[in-house]
């Protein structure tokens, strides 16, 4: 059931596309698109991507550009791509487009919170767990204030800063302000449970 909901979301999603008149309209169809496909179908993400970038390059449309390099950076990471990622996010976050830092930070400290997950070690993972937390922080500055967005990533930087119990307050509020088809939502929500777990 929940697989047939999303599969007709995406039917929907593509036939905007197709009416799609302008390269506005047709990268924030691709755009739109990538949202979909991400942690539901790797391969199709990725297209969708790879489509975007190309024609945000064709357009010249620095912002697109940006965006979509950020997405694949994220998408690599998701894929255990650790290094390929790394190298797609190499942008200077400085010159971004302001309505892209929040992703470009929640897309860094989703790398190396990965790629820390994988490493699960003594030499490596304090260092990235470190970064992580770097990003972190960084990301919650361009989240506005009392957003969902800004809860979770509240409870997130708590979590891996101290394991504050704490926590599990912000992530309450995330659930409180989301629907839930919302991957915020399960993301807070499995936030809540390792919790509770770290608290016997």
């Amino acid at each position: 059931q929940y697989v047939a909901a999303k599969q007709r979301h995406i039917d929907a999603l593509v036939a905007r596309l197709h009416r799609a008149r302008t390269d506005e309209e047709r990268l924030r169809a691709y755009n739109r698109l990538f949202e979909a496909y991400y942690t539901f179908r790797f391969d199709s993400a990725m297209v969708y991507v790879k489509r975007g970038l190309q024609l945000a390059e064709r357009a010249n449309n620095a912002v697109f550009i940006d965006n979509f390099r950020i997405h694949r950076g994220l998408l690599l990471a998701t894929g255990g791509y650790y290094s390929q990622a790394l190298a797609e996010l190499r942008v200077n976050a400085e010159t971004l487009h302001p309505s892209l830092r929040l992703n470009y930070y929640y897309s860094m400290a989703w790398l190396y919170n990965f790629w820390a997950s994988y490493c699960n070690d003594h030499e490596f993972a304090p260092q990235l767990a470190r970064l992580r937390l770097h990003y972190l922080r960084q990301a919650i500055s361009y989240a506005p204030r009392g957003s969902a967005m800004y809860n979770y990533l509240t409870g997130e930087s708590m979590y891996y800063g101290k394991n504050d119990p704490k926590a599990i307050v912000y992530y309450n509020k995330v659930l409180q302000q989301v629907g839930l088809d919302d991957r915020l939502y399960a993301s807070a929500a499995y936030a809540i449970a390792r919790g509770y777990k770290a608290l016997g």
